[in-house]
């Protein structure tokens, strides 16, 4: 009896101090319904669904539940959709509790109130995006915002954040770009909050790491890949680990337009679960995340990188993905990029290219494996670029970047693109990647993939202050890599968004900068 009773006090006390140091959360990746003739039916479908996820995750003792954007909309088509599936959203600083008797809700939609009134019973942290309406006071205008907001376990929205960077999204007005939706949990963590495409730009996905406390991320998306560097667990990795942050990611699903890609990432940059399918369908990701002490800001740094758990991902006998070729990936276009294609006859391989005319180089060292007997289905070609890159039909985006990337052929063009079949013939020994990088208006972190479309893992990612304007960034396998599609560092050059697509040499650099500065003085004066 005495051992039985030590041993149910062990187990209490192992269970308590889990508790202690971890806290249990879920995403989703959310197929939303579109059976319905109406958006307004698919939408009521799509609200039963998410209440079935809140339940499923509240008896699983989920503490915070994250779902993806557009997942109880889905894609909106024109301006008559909105006004049936959107609500205004009180103040978070009031702590409302639109599931309250006292309370007057006819300025709020039936669905907000009743999703109040299931996380009240639940007792969960939701998260969940969704449309906005806003009447302006002053010109009795409606306008409508691609918006996240968050309930407590009491039903109350404690945190609202409107999506800054808008991408083809023409019904929607942009928020402010100097807010920060950051809140606060009793199980003692705290997060911040973005959507989408908004994980690119300063504000709001470094800004809000301006505060120290923040130490975790919730982030919901509904994000397009596109091959070689802009892939969505790729992205979600890499902001995770560079931004030493815990990363909850959801994604909304629909594989064959090339959306999807859900994940939670840890701050000491291991991979806890991803997930992404060609099959179109929902899933709830479970894991138990550790809790992270306040962030410390230094750029001199490295950090390991290996999965815990992933999604399971069997290759056949011919190295096909039974349903991971489905999931549709756009190249993208690298006719600005500088090219150098690699001799794989060579066992070791180091190699220095720069990016056009400009100063800024990249620095390669390999050991390959090279498999005669075996048909080499890639070919692989190493790229540098500093410039001006589009994104997508119409954003452009300042970029530095070194990387290692599949091609299908020799040609340029088929970097990015993707065979049946999993890279074949060659095998990665060992490889790293060096650069010095300004870190000024500018972010850095590791860009990797596998062909099935997870990010890769064993491999260091270092950054050194070597002068007071430089850093030197490093990317290094820890062990054999042998189905890579890319492996990278990806830097984000916030000043020279907006600008021409290009490369930056050293002549046009200030240039380009004095342009960047006209534009945001412009911009500025129309907005007043």
């Amino acid at each position: 009896m005495y051992y039985y009773y030590l041993f149910t006090v062990q187990v209490l006390f192992v269970n308590a101090l889990a508790e202690e140091l971890t806290y249990k959360a879920a995403v989703m990746e959310y197929t939303p319904k579109d059976d319905h003739l109406t958006k307004k039916q698919n939408f009521m479908e799509n609200m039963h669904e998410y209440i079935r996820y809140i339940q499923q995750a509240a008896f699983q003792d989920v503490q915070i539940l994250v779902f993806p954007e557009m997942g109880l909309t889905g894609s909106i088509t024109n301006w008559r959709e909105l006004q049936d599936i959107s609500t205004e959203i009180p103040d978070p600083d009031q702590n409302v509790v639109l599931c309250s008797n006292n309370l007057d809700n006819e300025r709020y939609a039936q669905f907000l109130v009743d999703l109040s009134c299931i996380i009240s019973r639940q007792r969960i942290y939701t998260v969940i995006n969704l449309i906005e309406s806003r009447l302006d006071n002053h010109s009795k205008n409606k306008f409508y915002h691609n918006t996240n907001i968050v309930f407590d376990k009491n039903g109350a929205i404690i945190a609202r954040y409107r999506k800054i960077n808008l991408f083809n999204e023409p019904y929607f007005v942009a928020g402010d770009e100097e807010q920060t939706a950051i809140f606060a949990t009793d199980f003692g963590v705290t997060f911040g909050m973005f959507i989408s495409g908004d994980i690119l730009y300063r504000h709001p996905s470094q800004h809000v790491l301006g505060n120290p406390a923040v130490t975790d991320i919730v982030y919901s998306s509904s994000w397009k890949s596109e091959l070689p560097f802009w892939q969505s667990n790729s992205l979600q990795h890499g902001y995770a680990k560079s931004s030493k942050v815990n990363l909850l990611a959801s994604s909304r699903n629909d594989p064959s337009e090339g959306y999807g890609g859900s994940g939670i990432y840890l701050a000491n940059g291991k991979v806890a679960e991803t997930y992404l399918s060609g099959e179109r369908k929902s899933k709830i990701i479970i894991q138990n995340v550790p809790k992270s002490g306040e962030r410390t800001e230094h750029y001199t740094s490295c950090q390991g990188s290996s999965a815990t758990t992933t999604q399971g991902v069997h290759l056949g006998i011919e190295r096909q993905l039974p349903d991971i070729s489905l999931f549709r990936t756009t190249p993208v276009d690298l006719s600005n990029y500088t090219f150098k294609s690699i001799n794989l006859l060579n066992k070791t391989i180091s190699e220095t290219i720069c990016s056009g005319e400009s100063k800024f180089c990249c620095n390669f060292h390999m050991v390959v494996s090279k498999h005669t007997t075996v048909f080499q289905n890639y070919i692989y070609k190493l790229v540098a670029f500093s410039g001006v890159t589009k994104y997508g039909t119409s954003k452009t985006v300042g970029e530095r970047i070194c990387g290692l990337v599949a091609c299908l052929d020799e040609s340029n063009q088929s970097c990015g693109g993707r065979n049946l079949l999993s890279p074949s013939g060659v095998s990665f020994e060992s490889i790293s990647i060096k650069g010095q990088f300004n870190p000024d208006h500018a972010h850095y972190q590791p860009s990797t993939l596998k062909f099935d479309l997870t990010p890769a893992t064993d491999y260091l990612y270092c950054t050194e202050q070597i002068a007071r304007h430089e850093i030197e960034v490093s990317l290094i396998t820890t062990k054999r890599h042998d189905s890579l599609l890319t492996f990278g560092i990806l830097g984000r050059v916030y000043i020279n968004d907006n600008t021409f697509p290009g490369t930056i040499n050293n002549s046009n650099i200030s240039r380009i900068n004095g342009l960047v500065f006209i534009m945001t003085v412009i911009y500025t004066y129309l907005r007043l």
